[in-house]
C-alpha cells in the first residue's frame, strides 16, 4: 500500500513475513495519526513450519479482541486466488469483535476484466461482503490508492464509515 519505499523486508515467496512490522501515518502536515500495523501469518503462507504458524495466529487472533486502539483492519486479499478458509476465519473473528475492516482485493492488474469480475463476485459472496467490498486496488497502477489511504486516514481519526460510502467526487482513481 505504500507509496515509498517499505523499510520492511520483503520476499519474493509469498507468506514468508514472521515479523510485525510499524509504519507511522501522518497527514501532509507531518503530524502523526496512527501506527498502521502490518501482521504476518494471516493467508498464503510457505515455509513457515506449522507450530510457528499455530503460534502466529494464536497471536493475531489475542491482537485483534485484545488491542483496543485498533481501529481498522485492512484484509489484502488476492484477486487471482480463491478467498482462503483463514479468510473466511479472520472475517468472522473480526465480525465477532466488532471490529471494522476493509477488504482489499489486491493484484487487480495481473488478471483479465472478466477474470478479476468473477473473481470479484466470488469473494464478496464467499466473504459475506457489502456491495463496495473488496475494494480493488493495484500497486502498479494506483487503481484506489487514493481511496485506500482515504479510509485509513478517516480509521486513524475515529470516522471510519462500514456501510456503503458515497463515491469520492474528487477521487483520482478508478471506483473499482
Amino acid at each position: 500500500l505504500g507509496t515509498k519505499r517499505s523499510p520492511a523486508r520483503v520476499s519474493k515467496t509469498p507468506g514468508r513475513t514472521q515479523e510485525i512490522n510499524l509504519y507511522r501515518v501522518s497527514n501532509k502536515a507531518g503530524s502523526s495519526l496512527c501506527i498502521l500495523t502490518d501482521l504476518p501469518g494471516y493467508g498464503y503462507t510457505r515455509g513457515i513450519k506449522k507450530g510457528n504458524l499455530a503460534a502466529i495466529r494464536k497471536y493475531v487472533s489475542r491482537y485483534l479482541h485484545l488491542r483496543t486502539e485498533l481501529r481498522l483492519f485492512v484484509l489484502l486479499v488476492d484477486l487471482s486466488v480463491p478467498p482462503q478458509k483463514l479468510d473466511i476465519e479472520i472475517l468472522e473473528d473480526l465480525r465477532s469483535s466488532g471490529r471494522p475492516f476493509l477488504v482489499i482485493g489486491t493484484k487487480s492488474d495481473r488478471i483479465s476484466a472478466q477474470r478479476r469480475n468473477e473473481s470479484i463476485k466470488r469473494i464478496r459472496s464467499e466473504l459475506n461482503l457489502p456491495t463496495w467490498q473488496p475494494l480493488v486496488f493495484s500497486s502498479v497502477t494506483g487503481e484506489n490508492m487514493r481511496t485506500v489511504w482515504l479510509a485509513i486516514r478517516d480509521a486513524c481519526q475515529g470516522e471510519f464509515f462500514v456501510g456503503d460510502p458515497e463515491p469520492d467526487p474528487e477521487s483520482d482513481v478508478g471506483d473499482g
